[in-house]
């Protein structure tokens, strides 16, 4: 993609380098988007279909949550 940039400020592209730039763009986002899923998908915590083996994480997740959800001290009107 490179050569083809730094061609393409020396002369016009002909036709087959024009369909090859544009062959590898449309890869290039496709591999993007697949990275920014898979990252969408590693930062939730998605619970697999495995029965009781995933209790003990269960638990911990959520009471992690209870505790950073929770009020530790109010103070009223001072």
């Amino acid at each position: 993609m490179a050569e083809l940039d730094a061609d393409m400020e020396d002369r016009t592209l002909t036709n087959e380098e024009s369909a090859l730039k544009s062959e590898l763009l449309l890869k290039y986002e496709k591999l993007i988007n697949k990275e920014k899923i898979s990252w969408r998908q590693k930062s939730r915590a998605l619970w697999p279909k495995e029965g009781d083996k995933n209790t003990k994480y269960f638990y911990k997740t959520a009471n992690a949550h209870r505790r950073y959800n929770n009020i530790d001290h109010l103070v009223v009107q001072g």
